[in-house]
């Protein structure tokens, strides 16, 4: 199924406390990585 099948498209909705801690366990990675390339 494509994104814009979808029957609330483009009517998005999150769990902003879900999303907060995926992003907050990306930027450490994101760190980490960054700590080892320099």
């Amino acid at each position: 199924m494509w994104i814009h099948e979808h029957t609330d498209w483009p009517g998005f909705r999150w769990d902003a406390a879900s999303l907060a801690v995926k992003l907050a366990e990306v930027r450490h990675r994101q760190g980490r990585q960054l700590a080892l390339s320099n």
